[in-house]
C-alpha cells in the first residue's frame, strides 16, 4: 500500500511536468504567431505605401504630359532710340516673333502698343503672348530731347530740330523728314549744325542769347529745297513728325 502511494506521487509529478511543458510550448507558439502576424502586417503596409507612391508618381508624370508643346516663347525687337518731335513722339515697332518649336495660342500683345506716342526719356515696352505657359519679353524705347528748334516764320511746317550734344537732327521740309547726325560747334550762345552726306547739305545756326536762327537744306546738293528764317524761337511749336528719310 505504501508503495502504491509513492508510485502515485511519482506518476503525478511526471504528469505535472508534462503539463507545464505543454503550457510553455503553447506560450511560445502564441508569441511566434503574434510576431509573424505583425511582420506580415508591416510588410503589407510597406507594400501598400510603395504602391500608392508609385501611383502618385505615375500621376505626376501623366500630369506633366499635357504641358508638352504648350510653352510659348517670344522674342522682342531690339531696343529703339529716336528723337523727340514735340511733347511726345509716335514710335512704330515690329511685333515680337515666336521662337521656332514653341506654340503660342495668339499673337503677342505689347504695352504700350506700336504707334503710341512716347514721351522724352526711356519707356519699357512689355509684351505677352497668351498660352498655358505664356511667352513674355520686353524692350525699351528711348526718346532723346531736342534742345534746338527752328521754325520758318513764313512756313511753320518747315522745322529744324537738333540735339546740340549728340548732333542728331530732324529737318521737316515739304512733307518729308530728313534725319541724321551733324557736326556741332559752339561759340558762346551760338550753336551751329553741319551735315554733308552725298544726298544733301544741311546747315543750321541758332543764337540762344537773341532767340534767333536760320537753317537751310539742299537736296540734292546744290539744289535749295527748304530754308528757315526764325526771328523768335520762343513762339515755335516744334512739331516735326513726317515719315523720316535717313
Amino acid at each position: 500500500m505504501v508503495m502504491n502511494r509513492e508510485r502515485l506521487k511519482s506518476i503525478g509529478g511526471r504528469c505535472f511536468d508534462v503539463a507545464m511543458g505543454l503550457f510553455l510550448v503553447a506560450i511560445l507558439v502564441l508569441v511566434w504567431t503574434s510576431s509573424r502576424g505583425k511582420g506580415d502586417s508591416a510588410s503589407r503596409a510597406a507594400t501598400r505605401t510603395n504602391t500608392e507612391a508609385g501611383i502618385k508618381s505615375s500621376s505626376n508624370i501623366e500630369a506633366l504630359i499635357p504641358l508638352q508643346g504648350t510653352v510659348c516663347s517670344i522674342t522682342c525687337p531690339a531696343n529703339i532710340t529716336t528723337l523727340s518731335t514735340g511733347v511726345c513722339t509716335v514710335v512704330n515697332f515690329p511685333a515680337p516673333t515666336t521662337t521656332p518649336g514653341f506654340t503660342c495660342t495668339s499673337a503677342p500683345v505689347c504695352v504700350p502698343t506700336s504707334g503710341s506716342c512716347f514721351p522724352v526719356g526711356t519707356t519699357t515696352v512689355n509684351c505677352t503672348a497668351p498660352n498655358f505657359v505664356p511667352g513674355q519679353c520686353s524692350f525699351t524705347v528711348t526718346v532723346n530731347a531736342f534742345d534746338v528748334c527752328l521754325q520758318d516764320d513764313a512756313n511753320p511746317s518747315t522745322v529744324f530740330l537738333g540735339n546740340s550734344v549728340t548732333g542728331e537732327y530732324r529737318f521737316c521740309c515739304g512733307g518729308t523728314t530728313f534725319t541724321g547726325v551733324a557736326q556741332v560747334s559752339r561759340r558762346g550762345s551760338v550753336v551751329a549744325f553741319a551735315h554733308y552726306p552725298p544726298d544733301r547739305r544741311v546747315q543750321a545756326i541758332t543764337d540762344g542769347a537773341v532767340f534767333k536762327g536760320t537753317a537751310a537744306l539742299q537736296s540734292p546738293p546744290g539744289t535749295i529745297k527748304c530754308t528757315i528764317a526764325d526771328r523768335d524761337t520762343r513762339n515755335n511749336t516744334c512739331v516735326c513728325g513726317a515719315v523720316p528719310v535717313e
